[in-house]
C-alpha cells in the first residue's frame, strides 16, 4: 500500500478512542492522533516514501491543522466550503479508481486517488453544517437502488498554492468508455447512515472501504456518483488520468462546495391510478397535486424538471387491478434513468413498482434459481378471493442428478395474520415472495396478505393470472 498514513508507535487505541485497523500489518491511527500532534505530541510523525519519519510533512500538517475541533478540516460558512487536508495515494498512472477519495483508515489506497486526514463522517458533518441536508445511500435490502441527495462539487489544489490552482476532481478521473474525464460536474451527497454501534458515528467511519467519494453506488459512502452504477459494471471503467501531475505522498487541499450548475434534487410522489380502464397518474410535489390522464402527460411533467435529479416515490391505488398495476409499472420502468425518474423504495403497504414486472419464466418452478414462498389467490364459486401458501421443498439426495427433486406443501390461512404465523412456523426462508393472483383482483384484496409477510419477505413479485 502507498505510504499515505500517520503513525504513532506510542499511542494506544484507548488514548485516541478510535478503532485501530490492521491494514497489511500496519497500525493506522485515527484523527485524534493527528489532533494530538497538532497540540505538540512529538511522538507522532508522518511516514515518508520509505516508511521513515517525514519531518517536513509532519510540520505542514501541524501548521495546517491549527484551530478547530477536527484536525485537518476547515469549514468556511461564509464561503460555503468545507476543505480537507489530503495526500495523493501514489497509485500508478491509468490505475483503476473506485474511490476518488477515501478516509485515513481505509484499506483501499491502492484504488483511491486521495486519502484525507479528516474522518469521512467529519467531512459529512461539515457539509451538512453548510445547509446541505443528508441524503440517502443505496440500500438494496430496502429496494433503494439510486443514491439520493443534493449535489456537491469537489475541487483539488496543492497545499501550497493560491486559488488559481483549484481543479475539479473529475479532471483526474478518465472514463474509458469515452476516453475523456468523467462527464459529471458534481456528486450526490448521501451522507452515510448512522452506525448504531458507534456512539453517534457514521458507517463511512466504521465499515470498509471508508469511502468519502465513490465511482460506484457504495452503500456507506459520503458522496456517490450521481447515477445508478453497479460495482461490477463500474469496476475498471474509471482510471486515474495518466497526465494527473500529482506527486506521491504530497499534500493537497480537497474543497467541497455547492456546484455552480443548476442541478437540484426534486421529489415527485407519483400515484398510479385508473379510470374506466385507462391508466393515469396523480403527482404531488412542493405541496401541490396534479392529475395526468396519460403516460405522455406524465413524461411532460418529468421533463419539466430538467436539470434535477428526480426521485419518484411510487404508489399504486388500492382500487387498481393486478393487470392495471402491471401496465402502470411497465410505463414507469420505461422512463427510469439518469434523465428520467429515480424510483425510491416502496412505502409500507406498497410493492416496489418492478415487482409487478416479474420474469415470466419463474412461473415454472424448475426455471427459478431458488424456491421462495408462493402466495396464491384464487376465486371460489361465489367470486370470493381465497389465499393459499405454497412451500416448495428441494430434495438434493439423488446422486445421479444435478437438479433437485421438487415437492410442495400447501397451507390455507384464513387471515393475513395466520399467513404470517404459518410462514414463521416453518423456519427461516428466502426474503422473497412470489404472488399469483387473478388479473382482475384488486390490490385492496391481496395487499393485506402481502403486507403481513413483507417484513421478512420484502422483495415481492406479482404475477397476473
Amino acid at each position: 500500500m502507498p505510504p499515505c498514513r500517520i503513525r504513532s508507535p506510542q499511542t494506544t487505541q484507548r488514548e485516541i478512542d478510535l478503532p485501530i485497523l490492521e491494514l497489511s500489518g500496519t497500525e493506522v491511527i485515527g484523527m485524534k492522533a493527528i489532533l494530538a500532534m497538532a497540540l505538540g505530541c512529538a511522538a507522532i510523525v508522518a511516514a515518508g516514501e520509505d516508511g521513515e519519519p517525514d519531518a517536513a510533512k509532519a510540520a505542514a500538517i501541524v501548521e495546517w491543522s491549527k484551530g478547530g475541533p477536527e484536525a485537518a478540516l476547515r469549514v468556511d460558512a461564509a464561503a460555503g466550503t468545507v476543505t480537507a487536508l489530503a495526500e495523493f495515494c501514489g497509485i500508478d498512472p491509468a490505475a483503476t479508481v473506485e474511490f476518488p477519495i477515501v478516509g485515513e483508515l481505509s484499506d483501499r489506497g491502492y484504488e483511491a486517488i486521495f486519502r484525507t486526514f479528516a474522518r469521512p463522517g467529519a467531512i459529512a458533518a461539515g457539509i451538512e453544517s453548510l445547509g446541505v441536508p443528508r441524503g440517502q445511500n443505496v440500500n438494496h435490502g430496502a429496494l433503494e437502488f439510486w443514491p439520493r441527495g443534493e449535489r456537491v462539487a469537489i475541487d483539488v489544489a496543492p497545499l501550497e498554492s493560491d486559488d488559481s490552482a483549484w481543479k475539479p476532481i473529475q479532471d483526474y478521473i478518465i472514463d474509458l468508455e469515452t476516453r475523456a474525464p468523467i462527464a459529471i460536474d458534481s456528486f450526490t451527497y448521501c451522507g452515510s447512515r448512522d452506525d448504531p454501534d458507534a456512539r453517534g458515528g457514521r458507517l463511512c467511519d466504521t465499515i470498509a472501504p471508508n469511502s468519502v467519494v465513490s465511482t460506484y453506488n457504495d452503500a456507506h459512502t459520503v458522496l456517490d456518483i450521481p447515477k445508478r452504477s453497479d460495482q461490477s459494471a463500474a469496476y475498471g471503467r474509471y482510471v486515474l488520468n495518466p497526465n494527473h501531475g500529482l506527486d506521491a505522498g504530497a499534500l493537497y487541499r480537497i474543497r467541497f462546495r455547492r456546484p455552480s450548475s443548476s442541478h437540484s434534487a426534486t421529489t415527485l410522489d407519483i400515484g398510479v391510478t385508473a379510470r374506466d380502464g385507462a391508466i393515469g397518474f396523480m403527482v404531488s410535489a412542493d405541496g401541490g397535486e396534479e392529475a395526468f390522464e396519460s403516460p405522455a402527460a406524465l413524461v411532460g411533467r418529468v421533463r419539466a424538471a430538467a436539470g434535477s435529479d428526480v426521485t419518484a416515490r411510487i404508489s399504486f391505488a388500492p382500487s387498481l387491478t393486478v393487470a392495471e398495476a402491471a401496465i402502470g409499472a411497465r410505463f414507469l420502468a420505461q422512463i427510469e434513468g439518469d434523465d428520467g425518474i429515480r424510483p425510491a423504495g416502496p412505502a409500507p403497504g406498497q410493492v416496489y413498482f418492478k415487482g409487478f414486472l416479474p420474469d415470466a419464466a419463474w412461473r415454472d418452478r424448475k426455471a427459478r434459481p431458488s424456491q421462495p414462498w408462493e402466495l396464491r389467490f384464487s376465486r371460489d364459486a361465489g367470486g370470493g378471493l381465497g389465499a393459499a401458501l405454497v412451500q416448495t421443498i428441494e430434495d438434493w439426495s439423488a446422486q445421479d442428478s444435478l437438479e433437485p427433486a421438487l415437492s410442495t406443501r400447501d397451507f390455507h390461512p384464513a387471515t393475513p395474520a395466520e399467513a404470517a404465523a404459518t410462514v414463521a412456523a416453518q423456519g427461516e426462508s428466502l426474503p422473497v415472495l412470489l404472488v399469483f393472483a387473478p388479473s382482475d383482483a384488486r390490490l385492496a384484496e391481496i395487499m393485506p396478505y402481502v403486507s403481513a409477510l413483507a417484513k421478512d419477505h420484502p422483495t415481492v413479485y406479482v404475477f397476473a393470472e
